[in-house]
């Protein structure tokens, strides 16, 4: 049995090697994986030459020796000050003063050297079977291969791997391959360019690049040459040229090297925020996305984002019914500069947390069992009290308030969806979708599916700027691509991972009755939107204000639906003092909830 930190973050290095290297391609500092499974003469000494002496960072396959059988591995070559914007191991420090004759050499290490892909099969709850069987068919690109080179019955190897594929929340083999393979090395595939790189590593043509591409994201070969414009039979002769190139023979093994090319693209081209002193450690927030796993009761999985830094005061952020946990960077880098430590839980039968126990009560109440998994969480992590913030999605706080009210420190809930027998706004595409969800529950499933359809970088720009116009706040944080390609990350994982919570979530707001009056939130401060493209701020803040008559209600004039971008300093601010009305002129209106009216509700 291998053994590994229950609590080790994936998006932090997990299977990637580095070295520093003099001009001449000698190593002076070597992350122990790169000591072990790169050999003096992985090392391209050209082209360690060539950025040495100002080439732009280069990727390309090794010329280590290898086995029988085995593919080559791929190595990123970077100047020092290019490697300050990769993602690299945390325990790997570059010099503070870069000598120009240094290069940094970064790589990922083949699964068949090293037991990365075996401790994150672990990681994510795999039964030893289960891992056994997933680590036979990347050796091999086949169940029946690998069930016969495990000494497994083949039914019993078949179950096993039908069984990880519920658990990922995928449908086809190429899918689970790329999301274990990106996900233990911290990146998100969904949305981002990188596949260009491997037609600079293997030749492809722009046409066998995108058809690889798709069936390594879990399409069939038909629906892939269906995208593209091509007929099956033109579909099959490129891809059976493209699996020359790639050394490959089965779609499975396509996908391991697709996803690998794919990640270390990723992690070499991402331009990460600014590291702040006081932030020693934290993590940074780029397409890579850090991830952990810990085990909650009932034998279930949580996935959760340490965004650091380790020590500060936690602030939870509580993703919306649309989403899951990446949380958007705005938000992270103001909160980080406060001196928040930031993390993120996927909720039940959301992303990689696996969903509750299909009970009745469990069904109904969505909201509970997510409650319950935070109580956990901060037990786990041993976190005695934790600020949060909420992007729509009260009734979780709610619940958690009934359940555990010493746990909250300070908490700001952002444009919280209204109750529908108090909501009349159905101007607008979303509007219009959450009331036809609303009024027909049953549709929800269809609706979800449907929707998650637009997540792609094709359509996602269009759905966006679709969903937001009508407000102009919104509209001027989506006109900005690094905004929207932020959005598309969370939405993108969410539409990748489990969305048995999120139908769960919507049923259960299409039934929601508003409660009793809550005591106790003193310390919560409710931000809306005056243009919400989903409720009319009006009734929202009617509707709260008599729920949480102790808190405190801004109305922002300049805000919409997204004040988690608009908005993340004025949410740091609230967080890192008493929860006080603000006088601000970014404000239209800041009030107690008990002492406000609809009529004085400015829009």
């Amino acid at each position: 049995m291998v053994e590994y930190d229950q609590n080790i973050d994936l998006g932090f290095g997990f299977g990637t090697a580095v070295a520093l290297v003099r001009s001449d391609g000698v190593p002076i500092i070597q992350s122990d994986l790169f000591r072990r499974h790169f050999g003096p003469g992985a090392i391209d000494r050209a082209l360690v030459r060539r950025v040495a002496k100002g080439s732009k960072h280069q990727i390309a396959l090794s010329h280590d020796d290898l086995d029988e059988g085995e593919r080559p591995p791929i190595l990123a070559y970077g100047s020092i000050d290019d490697a300050r914007q990769w993602r690299l191991p945390d325990t790997f420090l570059l010099p503070d003063e870069p000598n120009n004759g240094q290069v940094v050499v970064l790589g990922i290490v083949p699964a068949a050297r090293c037991d990365w892909m075996r401790v994150c099969c672990q990681l994510y709850g795999f039964s030893d079977i289960q891992t056994q069987v997933t680590m036979a068919l990347l050796a091999h690109g086949d169940i029946r291969t690998a069930a016969k080179s495990s000494g497994i019955a083949y039914g019993t190897a078949r179950e096993a791997h039908r069984a990880v594929m519920q658990k990922l929340g995928v449908d086809s083999t190429p899918a689970m391959v790329t999301m274990l393979t990106a996900h233990s090395l911290g990146a998100d595939l969904t949305h981002d360019d990188s596949a260009g790189v491997l037609a600079e590593l293997y030749g492809l043509s722009q046409r066998q690049l995108a058809l690889v591409t798709l069936i390594s994201d879990g399409m069939s070969r038909a629906e892939a040459a269906k995208i593209i414009g091509v007929s099956a039979a033109v579909a099959k002769k490129e891809l059976e040229a493209a699996y020359d190139c790639l050394g490959v023979s089965s779609a499975t093994m396509l996908a391991h090297v697709v996803a690998e090319a794919r990640t270390l693209a990723l992690l070499t081209a991402t331009v990460q925020i600014e590291r702040l002193q006081k932030n020693a450690g934290s993590a940074s927030v780029g397409d890579t996305e850090p991830l952990a796993m810990i085990d909650a009761p009932g034998g279930r999985q949580l996935a959760y984002s340490d965004y650091g830094p380790a020590g500060a005061p936690p602030v939870l952020v509580l993703h919306s019914s649309m989403n899951n946990r990446p949380v958007f960077r705005p938000l992270v880098e103001s909160l980080q500069r406060k001196g928040f430590r930031v993390l993120a839980l996927d909720r039940p039968g959301y992303g990689l947390s696996d969903p509750v126990e299909s009970s009745q009560r469990k069904l109904s109440d969505p909201f509970t069992a997510a409650a319950e998994d935070i109580i956990w969480f901060c037990q786990a992590l041993g976190l005695p009290k934790i600020s949060i913030v909420v992007r729509s999605t009260a009734p979780v706080v709610f619940a958690l308030q009934q359940l555990r009210p010493k746990l909250i420190n300070r908490l700001v809930l952002l444009n919280p969806d209204n109750f529908p027998a108090q909501d009349t706004h159905k101007s607008g595409f979303f509007a219009r979708a959450k009331y036809a969800v609303w009024s027909r529950p049953w549709l929800a499933e269809a609706a979800i599916k449907s929707a998650l359809r637009f997540v792609t970088p094709a359509l996602g720009k269009f759905a966006i700027l679709r969903s937001v116009k009508g407000s102009p706040s919104d509209e001027v944080v989506m006109a900005d691509e690094r905004n929207r390609n932020d959005y598309l990350r969370a939405a993108s994982m969410a539409a990748r991972g489990k969305i048995t919570g999120m139908i769960a979530e919507y049923i259960a707001l299409a039934k929601l009755i508003k409660p009793e009056p809550v005591p106790g939130t003193r310390d919560w401060t409710v931000l809306i939107g005056a243009t919400d493209f989903m409720y009319s701020s009006a009734e929202v803040h009617d509707a709260w204000s008599q729920v949480l008559p102790d808190a405190t209600f801004h109305i922002l004039g300049d805000g919409g639906r997204l004040l988690a971008f608009s908005h993340a300093d004025l949410i740091a601010e609230l967080l890192s003092q008493n929860c006080t009305p603000l006088e601000t002129p970014q404000m239209g209106i800041s009030v107690r909830a008990n002492c406000a009216n609809s009529e004085g509700v400015s829009r």
